[in-house]
Order: structure tokens, then C-alpha cells, then sequence
């Protein structure tokens, strides 16, 4: 939702149709994943070549955020949200040697 007034909106359905449409939807983004691989470097990979990223420069970019921290980069407006997810990501990206998939 755009501009909705919360964050998430859940529901719940037995109708058919609908059951249908979700289906048909998870079904095709599972056949068309652009980051299918076996390992985790294969799909960071993957992901990297999506993006058009060189997965070594991706890397090694994610271990220097991760080891400088994202304190003067990043200042959330919300007393609710931090940077701590980031940086755990960019530490992970980083341990793992991006190469071809």
C-alpha cells in the first residue's frame, strides 16, 4: 500500500479465485528467480550480475561499509529504526568471495 496509514495490512481468504492468483504469482517468481544458485556466493553473484555490479568491487565494497559502520553515512529519521541490519548484510556480503555463479 502506498500512503496507507500502517505498515501492513493482513487478511486472510478461502476464495478460490484469489488462492489462485497468489499461486500463479509465487509460481512464476520461483521459475524466474534472477538469483537462483545453489550457494551463497552463487546467488550473491547472481545478484550482482542483476544489478550489473562487479561481484569483487560488491564485496570487498561491503566489508569496508561494514567495517567503517554506517553511524556518519546513514542517520534514520524514526528513533525506531537502525542501521544494525545493514551493517550485519554488509558484513555477510563481504566474508563471502563473489565469483562467477
Amino acid at each position: 500500500m502506498v500512503r496507507a496509514e500502517s505498515m501492513w495490512h493482513v487478511d486472510t481468504t478461502a476464495r478460490r479465485p484469489v488462492l489462485t492468483e497468489f499461486a500463479e504469482a509465487s509460481g512464476h517468481a520461483a521459475a524466474h528467480s534472477v538469483i537462483a544458485a545453489p550457494t551463497v556466493a552463487g546467488r550473491l553473484a547472481a545478484f550482482a550480475d542483476y544489478l550489473q555490479l562487479d561481484g569483487a568491487w560488491l564485496s570487498r565494497r561491503c566489508a569496508e561499509l561494514a567495517r567503517q559502520g554506517f553511524d556518519g553515512l546513514v542517520r534514520p529519521r524514526s528513533r525506531l529504526l537502525a542501521v544494525a541490519g545493514a551493517e550485519a548484510a554488509c558484513t555477510c556480503v563481504g566474508e563471502v568471495p563473489i565469483g562467477a555463479r
